[in-house]
């Protein structure tokens, strides 16, 4: 579960910028509150702004963070997310810092960085208390890595420590990362750390597709049986979700040195995904016990006769294809522990269907895991579906041009009030400043 997001100087975030989900004393909707060593966080946020408020920047700094650690390295040129708007940001270095829960347990991990080289560096284990530290490098004078009191502190241990800081790692190499990746047995707080970042975190922005839906629904036919229940129960036209599955054999339906190319390539029940033409519709490529398959999605329909028709997947309206790759985040929130943030939920979605969808996971007592997401829909802005501190609004500072985040919590708002109707009359901010069209002048009167 996330907990808390530190932005400072990143895209359209200058000064420091706090997004926390620690719910405070409302008692509405209680279920949504979940509780790790005395440490609570929401479930559900919905982030609510004009178009280009920060909103989406938002989604791109948890994309970034991910994407860095996984790949265990700084991002090409840091130099051009930084704030644009003052010139005396180039100067400044940016930073994230998250709070999660995983494990069992609570972390923090800050990130500072300048350029490509990294500037700070650490994680600790979060406490109401006092911060216990897992590990913490500084540059100060000359690199240095600390670890916790509990690390052995035999010589070659020492001589590790030494190694990582002379030689081990660069500059633009991130610690958590190489420490995850290379010492897992020794460094069991990292590991945690690492795996919620790369692997139960997940990012959707608002161009991405779930490219390898048809594998994901092939191996997990109760993820594919939810799949057919949202659709069907959607109003789509769609009755179902189906896989063709096709044995690849070289020079019959694929050629020889593509076959060889990809099965060099694949371990078992690994993948790759083509983009098969102009639409986007992905199959998957699946080595399973030493054979390569291909894997497509494709969509049923009842013609008038009652006879079933198949269509491709690029075939359907881009709402339908939406909700389609909202399936695996659904399926993680509801019956895993995933962490997902979403940007415009309700791209080419219906609002009524996001309301309900929304509604569904704000009434289930049982939810695993946790939804973030941004959206324009005003029908959210209900307090039978969203707390009042789960509700939040990215405001752009008109002076300066930076991005403000605040929660709907900050103001007085009675538990019966119609908060929409507050949100479009102006009240709680997040809207576009309207002029009158009248001035725009497109016409000579």
């Amino acid at each position: 579960m996330l907990i808390k997001l530190v932005i400072a100087n990143l895209y359209s975030f200058k000064e420091q910028t706090e997004f926390c989900l620690i719910p405070d004393k409302e008692q509405n909707l209680s279920w949504h509150k979940t509780t790790c060593n005395n440490i609570s966080s929401l479930r559900l946020c919905a982030m609510y702004g004009a178009n280009g408020a920060g909103k989406s920047n938002f989604i791109k700094v948890l994309f970034l963070l991910k994407k860095m650690v996984k790949v265990g390295k700084m991002y090409n040129n840091p130099s051009s997310i930084k704030f644009k708007l003052d010139k005396k940001s180039d100067d400044i270095p940016s930073s994230i810092g998250i709070e999660f829960m995983a494990e069992g347990k609570n972390y923090y991990y800050a990130i500072t960085f300048d350029g490509e080289n990294i500037l700070y560096e650490g994680l600790f284990e979060s406490k109401l208390e006092c911060d216990e530290l897992i590990f913490e490098r500084e540059f100060e004078n000359g690199e240095h890595i600390s670890f916790s009191v509990s690390y052995p502190k035999d010589e070659k241990n020492k001589m590790f420590k030494e190694l990582l800081e002379e030689r081990l790692i660069k500059r633009n190499t991130i610690c958590l990362s190489y420490l995850a990746q290379n010492n897992d047995d020794v460094f069991p707080d990292v590991m945690n750390a690492y795996k919620w970042i790369t692997e139960t975190l997940i990012v959707i922005r608002s161009q991405d597709k779930q490219v390898d839906l048809a594998n994901l629904l092939d191996i997990n036919p109760n993820m594919q049986d939810f799949a057919n229940k949202l659709i069907s129960n959607s109003e789509t036209g769609v009755n179902s979700v189906k896989i063709d599955v096709d044995t690849l054999k070289p020079d019959v339906n694929i050629d020889k040195e593509v076959y060889e190319l990809i099965s060099a390539r694949l371990n078992d029940s690994e993948q790759v995904t083509i983009q098969e033409n102009i639409s986007g519709e992905g199959i998957s490529i699946v080595k399973e016990d030493g054979v390569l398959k291909r894997k497509k999605l494709f969509t049923s329909h009842f013609m008038a006769s009652g006879e079933e028709i198949k269509f491709p997947i690029g075939a359907e309206s881009d709402g339908t294809k939406r909700l389609l790759y909202y399936v695996p985040i659904l399926y993680g929130i509801i019956f895993g522990n995933k962490v997902v943030a979403v940007d415009e939920i309700d791209r080419s979605v219906h609002g009524l269907l996001i309301k309900e969808i929304i509604a569904k996971l704000s009434r289930e007592k049982k939810l695993n895991g946790q939804l973030i997401f941004t959206t324009h829909e005003s029908g959210l802005l209900d307090q039978s579906i969203l707390r009042r501190d789960e509700i939040w609004f990215a405001q752009k500072d008109l002076t300066e041009g930076s991005t403000k985040l605040y929660p709907l919590s900050d103001y007085k708002v009675h538990h019966t009030a119609n908060i929409e109707n507050g949100y479009l009359n102006g009240r709680y901010g997040g809207i576009p400043f309207l002029s009158n069209l009248h001035d725009l002048h497109w016409n000579n009167e």
